[in-house]
């Protein structure tokens, strides 16, 4: 049975660990309201039906005194977190770091402090959010990418890739996980910080916005440039796709909305910061990408 450490018990991080909790030897870190996870368990809302789990909760990662297999960092990516400080407070360093986060450019350092580690960088595809404490509702989707950081898939990732497959997770290997981040950073960049600057527009509000919808497909256009000049030769048919994908789901507030509407930090340097500092690393003008990332910094 694979040992398992989530560090990061937020949306994200319930929701994956929820679907193997029973297939694995599952430890969760929890800093806040830990008593009362471990006295009610984890609850995930889907589709109308409601799971609990009990993983063994710890609130201290010095209190972990195995070496695991997987250790997910289901963190936010914020300039306040110092995640290799983090993982260096654990007695053995893990077989392999799984990072599943938000942003581009994100795992170098990772990459660079643990060269003893696998690195397998992931990418959720999920609508899913927190209700209260350790309860979560999951809304859409809920697909992971997987693969090693700077590419390939070895064996391990292809076993934590089987792992979800076999308890219900639609789960893939990426022979290219940067250029899959690019991907992603197509939606969250552009949705992520339009939802906070209209004030708290959902999904579909934002879509029904003739202005709005410009707007996001505007800045898309700009980050499949920005991949391209990375390596990446992204088609600008993603545009149409990802405008198409948010129609079907029900009307969703953006995790960077939902973080500034409970005064939480935002991930905005990974989502918006990091890209802008590639364009100008490269001297590309990015006015879109720009100007609601100045907007953002008002916040």
């Amino acid at each position: 049975m694979k040992k398992i450490l989530v560090i990061g018990s937020g949306a994200i991080g319930c929701f994956f660990a929820s679907k193997i909790a029973d297939k694995t030897d599952l430890t969760m870190l929890w800093r806040n309201d830990y008593q009362h996870v471990i006295d009610h368990g984890i609850k995930i809302i889907s589709d109308c039906k409601e799971t609990i789990f009990f993983p063994k909760i710890i609130n201290n990662l010095k209190d972990y005194q195995e070496q695991c297999d997987y250790a997910i960092i289901a963190t936010k990516v914020l300039p306040s977190i110092n995640l290799t400080a983090i993982i260096k407070e654990l007695k053995y360093p893990p077989k392999n770091i799984v990072l599943i986060q938000n942003g581009i450019h994100i795992e170098k350092e990772i990459y660079k402090n643990f060269p003893q580690c696998s690195l397998i960088s992931a990418l959720a595809f999920i609508a899913v959010s927190k209700v209260s404490c350790g309860v979560f509702e999951h809304f859409a989707y809920g697909r992971l990418t997987l693969g090693n950081f700077p590419s390939g898939a070895n064996q391990d990732c292809l076993d934590l890739i089987a792992l979800f497959k076999a308890n219900n997770v639609e789960a893939k290997a990426s022979e290219k996980i940067e250029e899959d981040r690019w991907k992603k950073l197509v939606w969250n960049a552009s949705f992520n910080p339009v939802s906070v600057l209209t004030g708290g527009c959902d999904t579909k509000k934002l879509l029904d916005n003739k202005n709005c919808k410009d707007l996001l497909q505007k800045i898309m256009k700009e980050i499949i440039e920005l991949a391209c000049q990375d390596g990446y030769n992204l088609s600008n048919d993603l545009i149409n796709k990802n405008i198409e994908d948010t129609l079907v789901m029900r009307p969703y507030k953006t995790s960077m909305l939902l973080d500034y509407e409970a005064n939480r930090p935002m991930e905005v340097e990974a989502i918006v910061g990091n890209a802008l500092n590639f364009a100008k690393s490269k001297s590309i003008s990015t006015p879109y990408l720009s100007s609601v990332y100045a907007l953002l910094s008002c916040y």
